[in-house]
């Protein structure tokens, strides 16, 4: 369990010109700044997203037990939608968070 949570690098041969040719083959086009750009603004606007959807289904689910009225089943019910938009917004936030880091170590 401890080595999942502890960051792990792992280098191998051949990053650093595996960008250099894509460096090398987007340079002709023009497109050099254009592609981490419009990626940046793409993951940027998915994470807005999901971001909207954990809000939504936070309040969903606080809603929902709020007005159980002590109905063991609805409470259940919250609490799973809960655990579920927690686990998701936990997985997206890993996914980012790596995303970032290769994406940061592939450039260094």
């Amino acid at each position: 369990m401890a080595m999942l949570l502890l960051p792990t690098l792992v280098l191998a041969q051949g990053w650093k010109s595996a960008g250099g040719n894509l460096d090398t083959a987007v340079k002709g086009v023009g497109l050099e700044d254009k592609i981490e750009t419009t990626t940046g603004s793409v993951v940027k606007g998915v994470l807005a997203l999901v971001g909207t959807v954990f809000f939504g289904l936070t309040v969903y689910a606080g809603i929902l037990w709020m007005t159980a009225s002590g109905n063991e089943e609805r409470i259940t019910k919250a609490k799973d939608i809960l655990t579920a938009a927690a686990i998701g917004l936990f997985i997206t936030l890993s996914a980012y968070t790596i995303t970032v880091f290769v994406t940061g170590s592939l450039r260094a």
